[in-house]
């Protein structure tokens, strides 16, 4: 018979014990800590370019090639065609200011007036389309002066602008005034909009119904040109605009259409069309300009960065655990940049990477970014 030993016994419990303890703390590790999340997910990835990884094939593609705008007639061109994609053959019929405030306070704006930095919130309101609404916070610290600097912050998808409580605090905190609108779709604004040359009871989502809607992007971005006319008619010296998640194309597009905008900041939320895949790919706003081969993100890009005093400006959460994660960005850094420099009408633009965390977020890196890149058209 064998000899029963106790100390193996002791010792295989220990063993066992150790490499529980082990796959649990790794499991918490794998959950809440940056560094070993992101190994785990690249792990755990069907395909290593999921994650972080660039794709050889994308490595590879000349983006100078794929740029079109390098010439102010073809600035001109461009952004004659873009107007008519937001407002069809009615451009010309668009009546500056029409943006209001509401004259009495929001449930939510008792929060947002706790903030260190807020003196005041007013409401405004913009009805960018037939029986569409879209609602804004006007945030002001302390001092009342308009001549300074304004910023437009546009918030993403499934969130109110609150929830980048950080970065509107930093804002305020060095003296910008805020209008912050949420997403279509979002806190107080409209879910649905009157579907296209249709019966009175249909209404389509107005973030994924673009082909039920007439005219879906003056929706969008007609809002962010009403604020741009606010500003500038109580006297801000210059308006810039910072879009996160989806509101990152939002600013694109508009800063595209809008050159009063001077600086454009996209955080987390646009890419051009050959480099999206998995949970970037487009919907929406998005979609609605792939839809038009003519106009390309690329040329977009150009048009945002261009124009004396403007500066376009792209940062990437490179861990981001939701969406537009990775250094892609870097890939046609040099094309948009070269591009503008092409035009010679003045402006930049940059990408840039966040190494911090592996959040969908803004992070205080991204921050005090943003700050500086502000504080450089002061």
């Amino acid at each position: 018979m064998p000899v029963f030993r106790r100390p193996a016994v002791k010792w295989t419990m220990v063993f066992l014990l150790f490499v529980f303890a082990a796959v649990g703390v790794l499991t918490v590790l794998a959950q809440t800590f940056d560094p070993v999340r992101v190994v785990y997910k690249q792990l755990k990835a069907d395909s290593q370019y999921a994650y972080d990884v660039i794709r050889p094939e994308h490595s590879a593609i000349d983006f100078a090639t794929l740029v079109q705008i390098d010439a102010p007639e073809k600035l001109d061109d461009l952004q004659e065609r873009l107007r008519m994609l937001v407002y069809g053959d009615r451009d010309i019929d668009r009546d500056p200011g029409q943006i209001y405030p509401t004259g009495h306070p929001w449930p939510r704006d008792e929060g947002v007036l706790e903030w260190d930095p807020v003196a005041s919130v007013t409401r405004y309101f913009a009805t960018p389309g037939p029986g569409v609404l879209m609602v804004a916070a006007l945030l002001q610290p302390a001092e009342e002066d308009w001549n300074s600097r304004f910023v437009i912050y546009q918030h993403g998808m499934a969130g109110t602008f609150d929830q980048s409580r950080g970065l509107l605090e930093a804002l305020l905190g060095a003296g910008y005034k805020v209008l912050a609108f949420d997403q279509l779709g979002y806190g107080a604004n409209s879910r649905r909009g009157p579907c296209l040359e249709s019966a009175e009871e249909c209404r389509g989502n107005l973030q994924f119904d673009f082909h039920q809607l007439e005219l879906p992007l003056r929706s969008h971005i007609e809002p962010l040109r009403a604020a741009v006319d606010l500003a500038l008619a109580k006297g801000a010296m210059s308006v810039d605009a910072i879009g996160f998640s989806a509101g990152a194309g939002t600013v694109t597009l508009a800063s595209a259409v809008e050159p009063r905008l001077k600086r454009t900041i996209a955080i987390a939320g646009v890419l051009p069309e050959i480099l999206r895949e998995g949970q970037d790919q487009a919907f929406g706003l998005a979609w609605e300009i792939i839809k038009h081969p003519e106009i390309s993100f690329l040329d977009l890009f150009v048009a945002a960065s261009s124009g004396e005093g403007r500066h376009y400006v792209q940062i990437f959460n490179r861990y981001d655990r939701c969406c537009f994660r990775n250094t892609k960005g870097l890939l046609y850094k040099d094309a948009i940049s070269d591009a503008a420099d092409e035009i010679g009408e003045g402006g930049g633009f940059d990408v840039l990477i966040d190494e911090t965390h592996a959040e969908h977020e803004i992070s205080d890196w991204a921050v005090a970014r943003v700050l500086d890149l502000l504080a450089e058209g002061r």
